[in-house]
């Protein structure tokens, strides 16, 4: 087998620089099947839209204070084990979903969401542990 392939390997090389040229062309383009389940993983593994699912409201009169809301996020994050990116970045890929809209007007907030009640009310108790100086999750 070694041999067979050292006998071939010039044309394997060749092979794959034509692949590479073509993928970078954009002539090789996704099969449908790996577009169809990478959108899927990227949907399954998508923090921001799985924390808006579990611990926000949506709806066109909702309008939640930034501050507020990137807290939860982070908390959320925090309960899973992971760390949460800075506000920066999930700003940028919070206002990329449909329906949801920054607006500036004495501080931050974002037009089409906001937190569930009882949401609103963990973050608020995590909140008054932090200023005690009294923080257990």
């Amino acid at each position: 087998m070694l041999a067979k392939l050292k006998a071939e390997g010039s044309a394997i090389l060749a092979w794959m620089i034509h692949g590479a040229a073509a993928w970078h062309q954009g002539r090789l383009p996704l099969p449908a099947v790996v577009r169809a389940a990478s959108a899927e993983y990227l949907a399954a593994h998508n923090d921001v839209e799985l924390w808006i699912d579990e611990c926000c409201k949506r709806s066109p009169n909702a309008l939640g204070k930034g501050a507020e809301l990137y807290r939860s996020y982070s908390e959320w994050k925090k309960d899973r084990g992971e760390r949460a990116p800075s506000s920066v970045t999930w700003a940028e890929r919070l206002t990329v979903i449909a329906g949801i809209e920054r607006r500036r007007s004495n501080g931050t907030y974002y037009a089409g969401l906001d937190l569930r009640p009882e949401e609103a009310e963990r973050v608020a108790a995590i909140e008054r542990r932090r200023r005690i100086g009294g923080y257990f999750p």
